[in-house]
Parts: structure tokens; sequence; C-alpha cells
């Protein structure tokens, strides 16, 4: 049998060919943006464009910023632009933009393009995979030559690579700005956050936890055993057993030891990550030392609980008309009759406790200090207590008044008529 000569290739599909096979074989699977870069480059070297780029829409379809361009052979900086009156808007809205010759004198209006005397221009729309354009792919020609239709050719067979690319770019773009803030705010916050396996295993933590704990670097913390900040083991198994219940811990006041062995009180709020099985796997935790605040309570409470045994009573109150009562020991109750609420809530003054026939003394006393701007505190002369019902229930003696203008504290000492 009679064998059929084979028909010759024609020399443009075969250029096209080898161009596309060119360019496919230098684009590699690493970062997006790697990826968008290394298809411009090779773009550029299989058609020989004068530039080449990839640009994606931003700030509602106004402006378009290049994520990767190529300009005279080399790999150049980013740039952005307002697209309106430009080729690329007609890419935008269209669905391509194809010029041989004389772009810049159709668009008078994209005054970089006469500058650099751009001749030809093919364009092609990127889209999402949502179906929406989110950006263009360009080649410019100084001289355009025969290269149009493999120029086309070319754009669209990549448009789909460099599309899906563009896509998951942005989505490293936003996730990497996103981290960068979180981790900004992980290191730089006042309080000291960590992060924590189960098991009490230090991921990564903050200066502050560092500081806070006596660790002199992030690796001491993580070589050591975060069971040992607890005073107890149960301590440590009581957290994770509330934990796993909660998931979530706001506010959870504990006590805790430094690596020096120094008790501490901190309050935190504490997340629980768990996997799809509901087993705990990692803990942040966000903590602030309220060890001051802690003893500070402590101590007025124990005063507080002396007062209320003794024959004092506090009192702090406005100097105002009628001297309404901000605070006042429940102690109170036992000296006049009315209860700490009554007299905190205004529906009796402290003017009220006077006996009528002291209190002009004593307000005139009060004005004249308060109008000595110098004056921290001073001292009554006693003066007389009524009751609930009017009558005369002891002698305040020893009175101390501080605060000057716009409040006032006493601690009174009560002289009993019994």
């Amino acid at each position: 049998m009679k064998r059929k000569p084979s028909t010759p290739i024609n020399p443009d599909a075969e250029k096209m060919l080898e161009t596309f096979r060119t360019i496919a074989g230098k684009v590699t699977e690493i970062s997006a943006h790697e990826v968008l870069r290394q298809l411009v480059e090779a773009i550029s070297d299989g058609l020989q464009a004068d530039t080449v780029f990839i640009g994606r829409i931003e700030g509602e379809f106004s402006s378009i910023g290049t994520v990767a361009q190529v300009v005279d052979g080399k790999q150049s900086e980013p740039f952005q632009y307002i697209f309106t009156g430009t080729p690329c808007e007609e890419v935008v809205n269209t669905g391509k933009c194809i010029y041989s010759d004389d772009v810049a004198g159709r668009y008078p209006e994209d005054t970089p393009l006469g500058q650099v005397n751009i001749k030809g221009y093919v364009g092609t729309p990127l889209v999402s995979s949502k179906g929406n354009v989110s950006g263009v792919m360009v080649a410019l020609f100084y001289n355009m030559s025969n290269k149009l239709q493999l120029t086309k050719d070319t754009l669209n067979l990549f448009a789909t690579r460099a599309s899906a690319e563009l896509e998951r770019e942005t989505l490293e773009h936003r996730l990497s700005r996103s981290e960068a803030r979180y981790w900004h705010f992980f290191y730089e916050d006042l309080t000291g956050n960590y992060v924590t396996t189960p098991e009490g295993k230090l991921v990564d933590a903050n200066p502050e936890f560092l500081r806070l704990y006596g660790f002199k670097s992030l690796k001491q913390a993580q070589e050591a055993d975060m069971s040992r900040l607890y005073p107890r083991q149960t301590d440590r198994k009581h957290f994770l057993r509330l934990l796993r219940k909660e998931r979530k811990l706001k506010d959870l006041e504990s006590h805790a030891v430094r690596m020096n062995g120094t008790p501490i009180v901190v309050r935190e709020n504490v997340v629980g990550e768990f996997d799809d099985e509901g087993e705990l796997v990692r803990i942040r935790g966000y903590i602030i030392d309220v060890t001051k605040e802690y003893d500070a309570t402590r101590e007025l409470r124990g005063i507080r609980e002396i007062i209320e045994e003794s024959p004092t009573v506090v009192f702090v109150w406005r100097n105002e008309p009628g001297w309404p009562v901000e605070f006042v020991t429940e102690n109170v109750s036992d000296l006049c009759g009315y209860t700490a609420a009554e007299l905190m809530n205004g529906k009796v003054l402290y003017t009220d406790l006077i006996h009528p026939d002291d209190l002009t003394r004593v307000e005139k006393e009060v004005q004249q200090h308060s109008e000595d701007h110098t004056c921290q505190s001073f001292s009554h002369t006693r003066y007389r207590l009524i009751d609930r019902a009017g009558q005369l229930s002891g002698w305040m003696i020893g009175p101390l008044y501080s605060g000057m203008k716009r409040e006032m504290r006493s601690a009174l000492e009560v002289l009993s008529l019994t």
C-alpha cells in the first residue's frame, strides 16, 4: 500500500506550539505570587513582548494594581493606575482588547502609552471562580509585526491558569496581612499571651508572658513544663476539665507560681481549640497579673471587717447641697438606725444625721475649709448625731474630712450616750 506524503506543519503553528511548551515548562508549583512572576516572564520571553503584566482590579473597579510585570525583559516594580479611558477598561467591559498598531492614538487619555511609544496591545480578562472579572493579563509591543494571532492565543490559553493563580495570590495576600496583624497584636499586647498543648507544652508566648512568669527566653519557657506554673497539679487538672466543658473561660482568676517560686494571682481569658472528634488540641490564653489588686482587696476586706466590729463609721459624701452619701460602712445602722443602702441611694442625706443645733456650725466649717485651696484636711469640733426618730444617739468625736471641693471623706468615732 502506497503511503500518503505527510502534511507539512505550518511554521506559525509550530512556533505557537513551541511557545506554549516553553511557557508551560517554566511555570512551577510554588507560591501564587511567584507563579505569576514566572508566567509573565515566560510569556514575555516566548512572545518577545516588550511589556507583559498581570493586574488585579482594586477599589470598586476604579483602578488596577499590577502583581507581576516584565518590562524590556526584566521584572519591574509593581504600579497602580486608574483604568478609566485606557485599553484595560475595554478588556474589563467587553472581554477583550486587541490592537496591532496605534493603540496610543486610540486612547489619548492613556498618556503613558504614548510616552513609551507603545503600538500593539493585546489584553484578556481574568475571571474568578465566582465568575467575576478580577484582573487583566496584557502584552504590549513597540512593534507587533506578525505576532497578533500568536499573542491572542497565548494569553487566552494561559488566562485560566493566571486567573486561578491571581485568586490564590489574593487569598494568600489577605491571609498574610491577617496573620501579620494577629502576630503584631500577639507579641505587642500588654497582656501575657500564650499557646499551649493540653499536655503542658508551650507552643508560643509573647514577651509579657515570659516576663510575668520569670522566663529568660522563649526557648526556656518551651522547655519547661507549664504545669509547674500551678501551685498544685490538681489545679491544672481542674483547669483542663473546666475548659473542656465550657470551651471558653472568661475572667478566670487563679493562683499561679513564677519560675522562682514567687506566688502570684492572675486573671485570664482562655479559648480551647478542638478537633473534629471534640478533643482539646490547643489552648490560647490572654493573662494579666492581678496580684496587687488581689492583695489590696484582701487588705480592704480585712480593714472593713475591723471597722464593722468597731465604733468607727466611714463616710464618703459629695460636697453638694445636703451632702449626699456615696459610701458608708455597714455598721452605720448601729449608729443611727439607717441602713447603708438608704444613705447611699440618696433617700437619706448626710445632713439629716446632724443635730439641727450643730448643723449650721458644721456647714460653715466645711465651706470655710473648702474655699481654702491649700487645705488638704481638717477636723471638726465634735458634733451631735441624731437617729431615725430624731433622737440624740451619740457624739461624733475626732472626725477628719479630706478631699475638699467635690468630695469629702470622714472617719467618725462614735461616743455613745449609753
